[in-house]
């Protein structure tokens, strides 16, 4: 997990790569503001899976197809978080693999365009989501104490 300042605002980013049988993912986690009850923000989940195919496609691989499932799954995330007051990928198995490998990047960003920027310039979000391997995304994006809360979710 990576904290960073962008401009007056805190940017917390983590990744973690999964598999049914372990998690590499850093178990750290840290604090997020009070947020009773995040709004979904449709409109940023699509700009996020816009942006991450336009940079897939560039680098020659082929484009995430949204899946329903990963979609709920990131924003029960997002939910989870925002109840807990907590920025973390789950302490147990993520439940959304779809029996095998899958991926997640989380962020708490301004906007989608910050958040993607974000994860291009971390070496572990972007290996989480450019690789061929992933056929799938569901994008979770809450509208939390004037920033967006983000959960990027990626499987085979």
């Amino acid at each position: 997990m990576r904290l960073r300042a962008v401009g007056i605002t805190l940017a917390v980013f983590a990744a973690g790569v999964f598999t049914a049988e372990n998690s590499n993912s850093a178990r750290a986690a840290q604090s997020l503001p009070a947020c009773k009850a995040p709004k979904a923000a449709p409109s940023a989940e699509k700009s996020l899976i816009t942006q991450i195919n336009r940079e897939r496609k560039r680098r020659g691989a082929k484009p995430l197809k949204r899946l329903t499932r990963l979609v709920s799954s990131a924003r029960a995330h997002n939910r989870w978080m925002a109840s807990k007051r907590l920025f973390a990928h789950p302490s147990r198995r993520i439940k959304f693999g779809l029996g095998g490998p899958a991926s997640q990047n989380l962020a708490f960003m301004p906007n989608a365009r910050s958040a993607f920027a974000g994860f291009m310039g971390s070496p572990p979000h972007k290996a989480n989501m450019l690789p061929k391997k992933w056929k799938k995304i569901g994008v979770g994006a809450s509208k939390c104490s004037g920033m967006i809360l983000f959960t990027v979710n990626m499987t085979g």
